[in-house]
């Protein structure tokens, strides 16, 4: 099961700072994407691994703090080549 946090704070307090696809015992490797209310790609990442936050999303958009709601979609290839893709939203906090 992959999860994508509905909300995240990124205040840099340590808590909720990077929004990241996260999973229970999953080996696999995801792309994922952000993009902002009119659908322009804002943030993107490929072959990242699942759970590591060092290729997330810190809420940054050229060199700004971004706020708001942000689309984001997932696409999750897990080592036996099965593929999973997802979509959702997020609400990002300041």
């Amino acid at each position: 099961m992959i999860f994508i946090a509905n909300a995240f704070t990124p205040n840099d307090d340590g808590n909720n700072d990077i929004l990241f696809a996260q999973g229970n015992e999953i080996e696999a490797k995801a792309t994922f994407q952000i993009f902002d209310r009119w659908g322009e790609l804002i943030f993107k990442v490929e072959n990242a691994p699942i759970n590591d936050e060092n290729f997330g999303w810190n809420g940054m958009y050229k060199g700004e703090k971004a706020q708001g709601v942000f689309a984001w979609k997932v696409e999750i290839i897990f080592n036996d080549g099965d593929v999973l893709q997802e979509g959702g939203s997020t609400i990002l906090i300041r």
